[in-house]
Formats: structure tokens, sequence, C-alpha cells
């Protein structure tokens, strides 16, 4: 979720969600700060997202970003052929190597390896767009691969989170780029949208 108000702005990612989704979502909501912004602004104070659709401009272009800061495409090219070789040609455990190496979701992979034309086949095997959780996890393990990427971690970092706004703050305030007030307004939006997410 994006979250704008006041002239402040805070990315807020769900870590009940599985650590690839998490790198993904930050990337993807990257692009809406500082591009959307640039564009035309954000139309409320908070921006929810449910998932990646690719039917919206905007969701697309944010996807296409995070595809290509997480999955660099000179990187990218000679992971795959590395991958590819040590799978011996099976396309499905290159994804998944490159999945793992790059900790980012299944989906984001394929897209990102026939958006450069990496495969041999232009076309998409319906398995591979039909490929469930289970499979992907069992796979893994077979692989030796870290399956710990595929859960979510639940860590809550708010408490470090908040100590390093306030010492940053501490340093702006300092050096004259903000004052006590901005700080204090930025550390108690912080608390209360931490204690509305949290339930609290």
């Amino acid at each position: 979720m994006c979250y704008k108000a006041g002239g402040l702005g805070y990315i807020i990612i769900n870590s009940s969600l599985p650590k690839v989704n998490v790198n993904f979502a930050i990337c993807h909501e990257i692009y809406h700060v500082f591009y959307q912004e640039q564009e035309s602004g954000f139309r409320s104070k908070a921006e929810l997202v449910h998932g990646y659709s690719y039917e919206r401009e905007r969701e697309y272009a944010a996807n296409l970003f995070a595809g290509m800061l997480l999955m660099p495409e000179a990187n990218f090219r000679g992971m795959y052929d590395f991958f590819w070789k040590e799978s011996e040609g099976n396309e499905w455990d290159t994804i998944l190597r490159l999945m793992n190496y790059y900790q980012v979701p299944y989906m984001a992979v394929l897209v990102r390896c026939y958006e450069l034309g990496l495969p041999e086949s232009n076309y998409v095997p319906e398995a591979f767009l039909q490929m469930d959780r289970r499979a992907v996890k069992r796979r893994f393990g077979e692989l030796w691969l870290d399956d710990s990427i595929l859960e979510a971690d639940r860590k809550d970092d708010f408490p470090r989170l908040e100590s390093m706004v306030e010492e940053i703050g501490r340093e702006y305030i300092r050096d004259s780029y903000i004052n006590e007030r901005t700080l204090s307004i930025v550390l108690r939006n912080m608390k209360t949208l931490y204690r509305e997410i949290k339930g609290a």
C-alpha cells in the first residue's frame, strides 16, 4: 500500500506475504511513489494494491519497472544461460533456479524470461501458467533451493524502522532540512498506521 498525506509518503508492505512477493511489492510500489507522483499524483491518500493486475496501464508499468529493477537484463540473460545449462535444458527448473537466485515470484521470472525472448520457443506452455504453489515448493526441495523464500517471515520491523526514522530525522533537524514538528508528525503518522494495520 502507498499512503500519502500532508506532503509525506509511506510504503506499507504486508509481511504475511512470502518473501518473494514482498521483494516484488516493494519495487512495484517504488514505481508508484516516484513516477505516479510525477505523472498525475495520487487520486486518494491510500492506494491499495491487491495483486498485480496487468489490465491497468499504471499497474503494468509498475510491474515492468519492478521486473527490470530486480532482474536487470544483462545479468538476467547471463544467469538464465548458466541455470539452463545447470538444468540440462529443463525450462521449468531454469525458471525455479532464477526465482531462487533473484528471490522474486514465479510469474515475475516467467514474464521476464519471455519478454526478453530467452526460451527457445516463443510459446508459453500451459503447464507453466497453471503451476501451483505446492508443485513449486516440492520442486524447490528436490533441487535443494531455499524454499524459505516461499514463506512469509511475519517479521515486525516497526521498532527498528521507527528508531531509524527518528535517528535520521534528528540528523536532518541538526542540518536544518526539517524541523522538530515535521519529525513529530512523521513519527505520529507511522505509529497511527502501524496500530491500524496491527488492529491494535
